[in-house]
């Protein structure tokens, strides 16, 4: 075990860690709309609600993307073990 572990394929691409994250992500079945408060998915009968921030790293709402998109309707992709 030890040896096939220490192993490498020099063929093969190395798989940045987040697109081999994005590959486990799940789409909604429908598009939901972005209202004034929030954009709100339902995964197994169980509502999950997110908003969108500015990369400021201090969670200010990104009041921009906020008005260019109010109720329009998104299919959002999320992470089953991680909501």
């Amino acid at each position: 075990m030890e040896m096939y572990l220490d192993s490498t394929n020099e063929l093969v691409p190395e798989i940045p860690a987040e697109e081999t994250a994005e590959s486990f992500r799940l789409w909604t079945d429908k598009p939901v709309r972005f209202n004034r408060d929030d954009i709100e998915i339902e995964v197994n009968k169980v509502g999950y609600k997110y908003d969108v921030f500015a990369t400021d790293g201090v969670n200010t709402p990104d009041v921009e993307w906020r008005r260019h998109n109010l109720y329009r309707k998104f299919r959002v992709k999320f992470d089953p073990n991680d909501m």
